[in-house]
């Protein structure tokens, strides 16, 4: 499994020319740009999202505690360095917030397993990639 990291020097941000849906919360722990978020069930406040569950959104700007992040639940994205990945390729949850490449290695447990939240996908320059969310 590899952690698909941010493309350096690049804004996280939604393609203008797709329809992208989202919305700003209160940030309940720090979130970084491009870490999938959680709601936490008593404060309504975004987490740092679980490898095992559906996050709620991705993060598409640093939030510390206290302050609104804007978390987008559908759309595409680019600023995620998915240029090995081939077209198609499935992006996964992963620990501590990140995306990764790969699903959870077999024979791991059933409740370890991470949980598909997105796909790459072409842009409307050819060869450039974005990453796809559907939440």
């Amino acid at each position: 499994m590899t952690v698909i990291a941010l493309i350096d020097g690049v804004t996280l941000s939604p393609i203008n020319d797709y329809q992208f849906i989202g919305r700003t919360v209160i940030a309940g722990g720090t979130l970084g740009n491009g870490q999938m978020a959680s709601l936490d069930a008593t404060t309504g406040r975004a987490i740092e999202g679980i490898q095992t569950q559906m996050p709620y959104g991705i993060a598409l700007n640093y939030a510390p505690t206290g302050e609104p992040v804007y978390l987008l639940q559908e759309g595409v994205v680019y600023g995620f360095d998915v240029s090995a990945l081939d077209f198609g390729a499935l992006v996964y949850t992963g620990v501590d917030g990140a995306l990764e490449d790969t699903m959870t290695q077999e024979g791991e447990p059933l409740v370890d397993a991470a949980v598909v939240v997105g796909r790459v996908v072409p842009t409307s320059e050819l060869g450039v990639k974005a990453v796809e969310f559907r939440l």
